[in-house]
């Protein structure tokens, strides 16, 4: 999952437990369903969940941010961490499913933890997406507590709260 100065900004669909071995608790998610088998595991979005733009997050942007971190631009220790995870379906505007080929515990963690974002994020001029390696200068359109404030040309950072946090 996200750790550091990511959780700030990259919400997860649920992070894994600091004191309870193999646990995980919904962030995004409200409720989490890993198949007897860990064949899938499907995820149902809280409906309070926004971006800090207001847009609300659907099963949608979770495949769209699957997507994109699965994708060449992405890093690729990303990449190599979600290669046994597959999309499987939107099931509903807020539920989606994921299959793993591995059936490990890991897998579940690794689908779990990723950071979803807007698909608005970093579209370029003709309104098609950029790839994920090519967003550079946009702020990226979150769900978390914290956006950006504002940058220094890569030397600096600076977060503020968002007052219409979603999980305040």
């Amino acid at each position: 999952p996200p750790t550091g100065v990511s959780i700030l900004m990259f919400e997860p669909l649920a992070v894994r437990s600091g004191d309870e071995p193999d646990t995980i608790y919904g962030l995004l998610a409200e409720g989490i369903k890993v198949a007897p088998d860990k064949s899938s595991v499907t995820f149902r979005i809280n409906p309070k969940a926004r971006f800090y733009n207001g847009d609300p997050v659907t099963a949608a942007d979770v495949k769209y941010s699957f997507e994109m971190l699965t994708s060449k631009g992405a890093a690729p220790a990303v990449r190599a961490a979600l290669d046994k995870v597959k999309f499987g379906a939107i099931l509903d505007e807020r539920t989606i499913r994921f299959d793993l080929e591995e059936r490990t515990d890991d897998n579940v963690f690794n689908i779990a933890g990723i950071p979803v974002f807007s698909p608005k994020w970093g579209l370029g001029a003709d309104g098609k997406p950029k790839p994920l390696d090519q967003i550079v200068t946009e702020y990226p359109i979150t769900t978390g507590p914290y956006t950006i404030e504002r940058t220094d040309s890569g030397r600096g950072i600076e977060f503020r709260r968002n007052p219409d946090y979603w999980a305040r």
